[in-house]
């Protein structure tokens, strides 16, 4: 009878060790998932701060050239604006 206890007994601790391994695998997923979302919206946050830094930037230029010089708006004929992706900033180049 207490060598048919003692078999009870590993298994129990085997199924107990796996039940702890397999929660800290879950707790190591959902950690990394989280931590990808966070590198993610890190990321958006950035380009959405470089979209409002141009866009004021646009319209401090605009301000400016409406300014000093407003007659020069509708003597000329629009430029057509490419806009150019780099990787620290974004730019608008007239051609």
């Amino acid at each position: 009878m207490n060598k048919n206890r003692r078999q009870v007994d590993k298994g129990f601790a085997l199924l107990l060790v796996m039940i702890m391994v397999a929660v800290a695998v879950v707790l190591g997923v959902s950690y990394l998932s989280i931590a990808s979302a966070r590198c993610k919206a890190r990321a958006t946050l950035s380009s959405c701060s470089i979209a409002r830094s141009l866009a004021e930037s646009g319209l401090e230029h605009a301000m400016y050239i409406l300014q000093t010089a407003p007659d020069s708006i509708t003597s000329q004929q629009p430029k057509a604006i490419r806009l150019v992706r780099i990787t620290s900033m974004a730019a608008a180049i007239t051609t």
